[in-house]
């Protein structure tokens, strides 16, 4: 049994000091929305990590930062067919090879990392 949105919400609704739980919704922005930064995001994967009962690495739940010092994936500014096939697989929507890095916040939500939580089999 993989982990679920709800529980991905409760663990974000207490690195955030989020009392209101409905504050976070399926396709709430995370990173945009709630101002989440990259502190709260190592406390996620540390807490995703705890309940998966695993260590979970930061570029599972979120490659693109680490895929853009790949030259096989990002090459002079720009996404290769190999770094856009990978985005896509990740978003399930295909994206410009100019996408920057902020253009991607929006796609962090629960329903992503719930998706990508369950795609690299890290929580079953």
């Amino acid at each position: 049994m993989g982990v679920n949105k709800e529980q991905i919400k409760t663990i974000i609704n207490g690195i955030l000091f989020i009392d209101d739980p409905d504050t976070i919704q399926d396709e709430t922005r995370i990173f945009l929305d709630l101002s989440f930064n990259s502190i709260d995001f190592i406390d996620l994967v540390f807490e995703l990590g705890s309940l998966c009962g695993q260590e979970i690495k930061p570029e599972t739940l979120w490659p693109f930062p680490k895929m853009m010092l790949d030259d096989q994936q990002y090459l002079k500014g720009n996404w290769t067919a190999f770094g856009l096939a990978t985005i896509q697989d990740y978003l399930g929507k295909p994206l410009p090879p100019d996408t920057a890095l902020k253009d991607l916040y929006p796609y962090f939500t629960l329903n992503y990392i719930e998706h990508v939580l369950n795609r690299v089999q890290e929580c079953v």
